[in-house]
């Protein structure tokens, strides 16, 4: 048992990042809005505000009367903050494009995804796929073009043909986890990656 206060105190020694308590990626310092950029009629980009309703909840339903965003194919997007699993978390790390497709082609063709930084700070791409639902006709591969500023390459995730099913793709940025010393926290982030 003596060993307990030195782990503890080991612990709450660790270094930490900033004072401030980190929430998710929407409540990241200076991010104003999430860019998609969508290529299926040729680059298309969206832009959502960090804390509209689009991103700050997933949709019971997806389809022609309920999406985040559409293209002419017809591909009803929905894209949420979530965990690594493609969860809704409104404090999650990661965030999540799901779509319905039922086309001749492969849908969900995501070029790139930008966090978006009050000037100066600029803008972040996604570094990592943490999660990938691709379907008939799609390249589960493809899912990596998403991680990168837009370049003309994108994800091609297939087509749903059952009712429920959903094309899905959770990506990851490389930010910096503050904490608040006095917290969990700082031992969370820890164990983090």
């Amino acid at each position: 048992m003596k060993r307990m206060p030195l782990l503890l105190a080991a612990l709450l020694a660790v270094p930490v990042v900033s004072a401030v308590a980190h929430a998710g990626l929407k409540d990241l310092p200076g991010l104003q809005s999430i860019t998609i950029y969508e290529q299926t009629n040729g680059p298309v980009f969206v832009n959502f505000a960090r804390l509209g309703p689009e991103l700050t909840s997933r949709l019971a339903s997806l389809g022609p009367s309920s999406y985040d965003f559409a293209t002419s194919a017809p591909e009803y997007y929905d894209v949420y903050y979530s965990d690594p699993d493609g969860n809704f978390d409104l404090d999650g790390d990661d965030l999540t494009i799901e779509c319905v497709y039922n086309g001749p082609a492969s849908g969900h063709n995501i070029d790139a995804v930008q966090l978006v930084f009050t000037p100066p700070s600029g803008s972040l791409y996604a570094v990592a796929v943490k999660r990938v639902v691709a379907l008939d006709n799609g390249v589960a591969g493809s899912a990596s073009a998403a991680l990168h500023a837009p370049n003309g390459q994108w994800t091609t995730l297939g087509r749903t043909l059952n009712p429920g099913e959903r094309l899905s793709l959770t990506l990851a940025y490389d930010v910096p986890v503050p904490t608040d010393r006095g917290t969990w926290g700082a031992i969370k982030a820890l164990f983090r990656r």
